[in-house]
């Protein structure tokens, strides 16, 4: 246990930063004391549990970078320490003009003091392979000793692992940890990429390694051209994205037998897994911001999800949401083009695309709608139904979830235009980003936690 004390010019965001940034996947918020001088001078004492040696340093850097940008430097020490400097002015939530804006990254949070996710702008958090307040956790030699070659996981002949030399990424360098998910067509591994010099030779420094997540056929060398065929067209479509609330690839390995997908491994897992422990609280706002940035951000590239759920959208080591998955993702049809097909899962599918109907980006808010209840609720949709049951009743009935009767009266508003049976009459994902930026900075009180979900 430490006790960590920050004194300085209160500023907008401070709290719930800080807060943020102690609250990771090995450390640990246990209490905290907040006080407020009539001066506007701020005095914040944290008690942190963690694992590991804190970087006390590092820490302090990464809050003198957010202070400073609001003209703030504040003095971390072993006991209270109080430095009066100016109060930065409030910097509200950006409000584009034109209505196709693209966000290349989410618009500033201005959050609650609850467990929330840190201000976008921040670089610190886009990489977030391990926690960045302790050491970093390297790849060891155990590691590699309970790994297998993924070549030989997937049962490849030895004349089908020969790689391209010039190829970014080779089989031989990936080693899997355990197999994550398992369907018909792929599999989803934990693993590790060896990640090798030009001339072919690997690294024999374990922090040149990174811990990845490999799709892969799940037939291995049986794999039929379909399975290998939708791979690569996966691939094709998530190689472009580069944005923090998209899990990102990282490279492929395409060879005669198998084709290999490696993104960047979320190590907080999926929303679905998180919701259920009931022992975590989070910022049902902050998520659901996350959520919708990403989704715009693939809109904006005139891609539609067709898949969006709890169990595609994974959180990173500093609690960020990302989407993932994008098996049954496709470039928006151009004009006069239709898609019909039934595509997806049935508790989070539109009701059009049910109905085989024509349908549109509007089928991924529909579905975002159910995730957002989903925050509100760390509930299943339907859950006493079988999918084709609440197929039916959602595509023949216009039945939905039920909204708990205390839940915010604007955010429950959101939800049912998510949800609308008439996919014209729901919003964009950049007007839901603006709606969920502006609740969040209406419902941020530095003494108070309000639309916190535990």
């Amino acid at each position: 246990l430490k006790r960590i004390t920050v004194s300085g010019a209160d500023a907008s965001g401070l709290l719930e930063f800080i807060t943020r940034v102690l609250s990771t996947k090995t450390s640990q918020v246990l209490d905290a004391d907040v006080m407020l001088s009539s001066d506007s001078i701020a005095l914040d004492r944290f008690l942190v549990n963690y694992e590991g040696r804190l970087r006390l340093d590092k820490l302090k850097g990464i809050i003198e970078d957010f202070l400073r940008s609001r003209e703030t430097v504040p003095v971390l020490s072993n006991s209270p320490h109080i430095v009066p400097s100016p109060i930065p002015p409030s910097v509200p939530p950006p409000t584009p003009s034109d209505p196709k804006y693209v966000l290349p990254n989410p618009p500033p949070h201005p959050r609650s003091p609850s467990i929330c996710s840190a201000p976008a702008s921040n670089p610190l958090f886009v990489e977030t392979d391990n926690n960045f307040l302790l050491d970093d956790d390297p790849i060891t030699d155990a590691d590699f000793q309970m790994s297998e070659p993924l070549g030989k996981v997937l049962d490849l002949p030895m004349d089908a692992m020969v790689d391209d030399e010039d190829a970014t990424v080779r089989l031989q360098d990936l080693h899997v940890l355990e197999k994550i998910f398992s369907s018909q067509v792929s599999a989803i591994f934990k693993g590790i990429w060896r990640r090798s010099y030009g001339n072919g030779h690997t690294h024999h420094h374990h922090h040149k390694n990174k811990r990845v997540a490999i799709k892969a056929a799940t037939r291995g060398k049986n794999a039929s051209t379909k399975d290998l065929q939708e791979l690569r067209r996966e691939g094709e479509i998530a190689a472009p994205f580069k944005h923090e609330n998209i899990c990102r690839l990282l490279g492929e390995v395409a060879l005669p037998h198998t084709h290999c997908l490696l993104y960047e491994f979320c190590s907080g897992g999926s929303l679905h897994s998180f919701l259920i422990d009931t022992d975590l609280p989070y910022e049902c706002l902050s998520v659901a911001l996350d959520i919708a940035t990403g989704m715009a951000y693939l809109h904006s590239n005139d891609v539609i999800h067709r898949d969006l759920k709890s169990t595609n959208v994974l959180l990173d080591g500093n609690g960020r949401a990302k989407i993932a998955d994008f098996g049954l993702s496709v470039f928006a049809p151009r004009s006069g083009q239709e898609l019909t097909a039934e595509t997806g899962t049935y508790k989070w599918m539109a009701p059009e695309v049910i109905r085989h109907e024509s349908y549109s980006s509007n089928a991924d808010v529909y579905s975002f709608g159910i995730v957002l209840w989903q925050l509100i609720t760390r509930d299943v949709p339907f859950a006493s139904l079988s999918p084709i049951q609440a197929a039916f009743m959602v595509a023949k009935e216009d039945r939905r979830p039920k909204i708990p009767s205390n839940t915010d009266d604007e955010l429950a508003r959101l939800v049912t235009m998510c949800w609308h049976g008439e996919q014209q009459s729901r919003p964009s994902f950049y007007y839901v980003v603006q709606i969920l930026a502006t609740m969040i900075r209406d419902n941020f009180n530095p003494f108070t936690v309000s639309l916190k979900t535990v």
